[in-house]
């Protein structure tokens, strides 16, 4: 075991030093993104010496060495960026062999290859589908609504709309269509920021709402299946006339 670990620590220091001469012999003059690498890394305050500077210079060059095109190398680092986010970089069967029991639950399954897509009793959902983000907040006590502008995005529950009147209609599943499960060649879309209004009913109590006519709601519709519920707790209701008796037996409802 001692033999072990001292080999170990002469590897790992002769791969250091050997490093470190590779990166020194790099020509960076010749290389457009190793160039701009170089300056941002010097900028931001790393230099040669720095494990962090000659990591990312490494990673640069050995993907740029035998692509002289600066869009190969592009193209390469994005598919890097997929796999270091664990997302499939050709597209995926969903068949059977592709999920595996979800420890969560005998009956959900998750995709090996994806793990934000689940089968639930013969249907595939996406929990990155959609997420949500705040652009006004309205107070129902003030009855005022106000700009707000975030890049936090939260996934609750997504009321819908129809000129400050809420239809009835929410959701918070997207389903993969049936035709794109047939088609046995899936490509996961990137996630969908839906810009709504945060409804304060109470102190730490709210809804997410977002008009029907919303142009990403829209485009959620044309990728998705969505799992859209009904409560006639709010149905009809001006977001502005919330009470916290609404909420309470949408709550009730939907226990």
């Amino acid at each position: 075991m001692l033999i072990k670990k001292i080999k170990y620590k002469i590897v790992k220091f002769l791969y250091n030093y050997f490093k470190k001469i590779y990166i020194r012999n790099i020509n960076i003059d010749n290389n457009e993104i190793l160039q701009y690498a170089h300056n941002e890394l010097t900028i931001y305050g790393y230099n040669k010496d720095s494990k962090y500077y000659n990591d990312i210079i490494e990673v640069i060059a050995a993907i740029s060495k035998n692509n002289n095109i600066n869009s190969s190398i592009k193209h390469n680092i994005s598919v890097i960026n997929k796999l270091c986010y664990k997302v499939p970089i050709t597209p995926l069967t969903l068949k059977e062999d592709e999920f595996e029991q979800s420890i969560s639950s005998k009956i959900l399954y998750v995709n090996k290859r994806y793990n934000r897509i689940y089968k639930h009793l013969n249907k595939m959902f996406v929990t990155n589908a959609f997420s949500i983000s705040i652009s006004y907040i309205l107070s129902t006590k003030t009855k005022r609504i106000i700009p707000y502008s975030t890049d936090l995005s939260w996934k609750y529950n997504v009321f819908e709309t129809k000129n400050g009147i809420l239809t009835g209609r929410y959701f918070d599943i997207c389903y993969i269509k049936e035709c794109q499960i047939k088609s046995g060649s899936y490509i996961p879309f990137n996630t969908i920021k839906l810009k709504g209004t945060k409804v304060e009913i109470k102190e730490f109590i709210a809804i997410m709402t977002i008009d029907c006519e919303n142009s990403d709601l829209i485009r959620l519709s044309n990728l998705y299946d969505i799992d859209w519920k009904i409560t006639n707790a709010f149905k009809d209701k001006n977001i502005k006339n919330i009470t916290i008796r609404d909420y309470n037996k949408y709550r009730n409802d939907n226990k």
